[in-house]
């Protein structure tokens, strides 16, 4: 459960320091970002996207207003579906290039 919990707090974290940095380096005024609590919550012109932790399942789900519903199961230290084999980290760049253009995170989960 320790590993799962410094993973997904950690997972969390770096995905709002990205978003942030990356709407105040782009000027980008409707959109914005917050974290607390294990759940994120990302505002944008597409719809709000909600990312948090379920520590019974040892998963994290996402509700996004492109792609659906998703849970995700640390795998080799990434974060990935089960049931389609996508990983987090992508399907977040790509859903965030469409709606802003070219975006990508600094560090890999």
């Amino acid at each position: 459960m320790e590993q799962y919990d410094t993973s997904a707090s950690e997972t969390l974290e770096s995905i709002y320091c990205d978003l942030d940095g990356f709407f105040d380096e782009h000027n980008i005024a409707d959109a914005d970002v917050e974290e607390s609590a294990g759940i994120l919550t990302l505002n944008t012109p597409q719809g709000s996207y909600v990312l948090n932790k379920q520590p019974p399942n040892k998963q994290l789900w996402l509700s996004s207003p492109i792609s659906g519903p998703k849970r995700f199961d640390l795998l080799d230290g990434e974060w990935i579906s089960i049931r389609d084999g996508v990983k987090l980290r992508d399907i977040l760049e790509e859903e965030m290039t469409q709606i802003f253009g070219e975006f990508s995170f600094s560090e890999q989960f």
